[in-house]
């Protein structure tokens, strides 16, 4: 099922429907535990590719599943690619750089992303697997990397870190680069190359 999404990505409420349709399906939270994968945490994560900050733990918030979907979202219509400001750093248990998934499987995927522009952290954050069919997923705010703030030296990205429950059941077998979206207040999106794949079987 895809997301219901009927807006210009130009348009001042753009993220809050983005908001709305997309992550309040899947704020309910589930019990978690060591072997359900069902929380998400940053606490090994570097703030970037690039990065030798120490990394701060983080609390791991409780996260329902949502699955990736072939259908691109409309707001993500039009947008502007960024060199910089975005990290995948975990999913599931595997270091983002060598990630393996089964399609039967579902992982918390989490990392963080900012404007680096602005300096400031835009509200909605989606994460795309790139390939002959591409798939989305929203992920969700909140969490706290002042890891990536000091690192960076930018204030605004303290509040950057990001994280989703994904299931790849959608998904074709393949390899898939994948690629950081955020749309801020005003509707501007942004994609960011984290220089992260991960292998989906």
């Amino acid at each position: 099922m895809g997301y219901p999404l009927r807006c210009r990505a130009t348009s001042a409420g753009c993220a809050l429907l983005l908001i709305t349709t997309m992550a309040l399906p899947a704020c309910r939270k589930v019990k978690t535990g060591p072997k359900g994968g069902a929380t998400a945490s940053s606490s090994s994560a570097s703030a970037s590719p690039e990065s030798s900050a120490s990394p701060t733990a983080q609390p791991e918030p409780a996260l329902s599943k949502i699955e990736f979907v072939a259908e691109r979202p409309l707001a993500l219509g039009s947008f502007r690619p960024v060199e910089a400001g975005c990290s995948v750093d975990r999913i599931g248990d595997q270091p983002a750089e060598k990630a393996r998934v089964s399609r039967d499987a579902q992982a918390a995927m989490v990392g963080w992303a900012g404007d680096m522009e602005a300096g400031n952290v835009p509200p909605v954050v989606l994460l795309e697997l790139v390939g002959e069919s591409s798939y989305f997923v929203p992920a969700f705010r909140g969490f706290a990397r002042g890891d990536v703030a000091k690192a960076l030296g930018i204030s605004g990205l303290a509040g950057s870190g990001y994280g989703t429950l994904a299931g790849f059941a959608n998904v074709a077998p393949g390899h898939y680069p994948i690629k950081v979206h955020q749309v801020s207040s005003t509707g501007d999106v942004t994609v960011c190359d984290p220089k992260r794949s991960v292998q989906v079987d």
